[in-house]
This record gives C-alpha cells, structure tokens and sequence, in this order.
C-alpha cells in the first residue's frame, strides 16, 4: 500500500508499505472478509490521503494529474488509476 507520510522536515512524501490484511470469518455464511486499514479502499493500492492530495491539486488545474502524482510518487500509476481517481470531479 502506498500511504502519506510526513518526513522529519515535516514534508508529505508517499512511503510504500507492505501490509498484514487480517481476515474475519461470517458465523452465519462462513465467507471470509478481509478488515482494511480505515483508510484504504477495497481493491486499492494507494490510500485515500494520497488520493486526495493528488485529486485537489489537480483540481486547481496548474498541471495534468500524470504530473502531479510523478512529482509526489516519483512514478506515476496506471492512467485507468489516474482517471478513477478524478471521476467524482467530473474529469
């Protein structure tokens, strides 16, 4: 998972971390569910800080979104991950 952090000069960077995701068992129907950090998303890598964070500087519309997550990430995501993230902005 990729999450923000502040560093030890109090800038935001994006820290990779690999992640134990416990398991949780339904006592009716026996399906097993997996219990996420608070803060990450079903079926998502990066957490929703980050996503955030991302989301609003490209909504003040000075840079493409590709280049604003390359200037945080220092690699960008898949542009299907890009484009998902804005679609409640109406991009």
């Amino acid at each position: 998972m990729v999450l923000l952090e502040r560093d030890g000069c109090e800038q935001l960077i994006a820290i990779k971390r690999a992640i134990l995701v416990a398991h949780a068992r339904c006592r009716k129907c026996g399906r097993r569910e997996r219990i996420l950090p608070s803060d990450l998303l079903p079926r998502k890598v990066y957490g929703l800080a980050l996503i955030e964070l991302l989301a609003a500087e490209y909504a003040k519309g000075r840079q493409g979104l590709r280049k604003i997550a390359y200037s945080v990430l220092g690699d960008t995501p898949v542009h299907t991950s890009l484009h998902g993230w804005t679609e409640g902005l109406g991009a």
